[in-house]
């Protein structure tokens, strides 16, 4: 009788609090791991929707430049490159519209910097009605935002000419008309920041060697 009554008094003191003091220590490293987590899946679906809008930008780029056309018959299907950060520029004509008059010309730039941090800008101008084969472009451009975040501190340039003379890689940073653009390659890389300002997410780097259908060899 002694024993049951003794059974009876319920816990002690210390039982109680060692069993709080163990039920906090579980609670915080479950916290901690689902904050974690959150954080985690937070920053995987803002690399996600970085991938979703570089891909077709990357693949629209990609489309023009194997479309575009030797529009001067200089052997060169880019007019003009500047590989230049502060100038940064790419100009080259391609027939991928179907119901314009002829070839449309393309120009991609970067606008609207801060820092390190530029908007990629597309600027589309179509031909002039009647004026083939010497095709003019003196209409209104449309000019597009391609991509935004774009950096520009990186050790390589945006865009380069790559061509292979005597089984050397040559590399073209700058030319035009006066100094005719005859690579075979435009190689484009893009650094993309998906959240500006949060280090620990890594820059988007995606590479993309394009050869052109009617390029010099």
């Amino acid at each position: 009788m002694r024993r049951l009554l003794r059974d009876e008094q319920g816990v002690s003191l210390a039982e109680v609090m060692v069993a709080t003091m163990i039920t906090a220590l579980v609670s915080a490293a479950f916290y901690g791991f689902f904050f974690a987590f959150a954080g985690d899946v937070e920053r995987q679906e803002a690399r996600a929707t970085t991938l979703e809008s570089i891909r077709p930008a990357v693949s629209s780029l990609v489309i023009e430049l194997r479309q575009a056309v030797d529009l001067e018959s200089d052997s060169a299907v880019v007019e003009r490159l500047d590989a230049t950060w502060a100038s940064l520029e790419v100009v080259f004509y391609s027939d991928r519209l179907e119901d314009a008059p002829g070839p449309e010309r393309y120009r991609y730039f970067l606008d609207n910097c801060a820092g390190n941090l530029c908007d990629l800008m597309r600027e589309v101008t179509l031909a002039d009605v009647g004026t083939g084969p010497n095709w003019t472009f003196t209409g209104a451009a449309g000019t597009t935002r391609v991509l935004a975040d774009v950096r520009t501190d990186g050790p390589e340039p945006l865009f380069s000419g790559v061509s292979w003379r005597g089984g050397t890689e040559a590399t073209t940073l700058q030319c035009d008309l006066a100094s005719p653009c005859t690579f075979e390659i435009l190689r484009a890389r893009l650094r993309v920041d998906p959240e500006p300002g949060n280090p620990s997410l890594p820059v988007i780097e995606i590479q993309e060697d394009v050869r052109f259908r009617n390029a010099a060899t």
